[in-house]
């Protein structure tokens, strides 16, 4: 296994769990955080990414 799937794979690890997400608004790091304006491409013609899902 490669040093890149090592770290895919921790980043899918980490994506999967909700603690780990942070959109908060911080000077430092400006969070503009709008998923639902995405089209997810598995959803079909209305499929838009969720909070969740993205």
């Amino acid at each position: 296994m490669s040093i890149l799937d090592e770290i895919r794979k921790e980043l899918i690890r980490l994506s999967k769990t909700p603690e780990r997400r942070d959109s908060r608004f911080t000077r430092d790091r400006p969070t503009d955080w709008h998923p639902e304006r995405v089209r997810d491409p598995s959803g079909g013609l209305f499929g838009y990414f969720t909070d969740d899902g993205a």
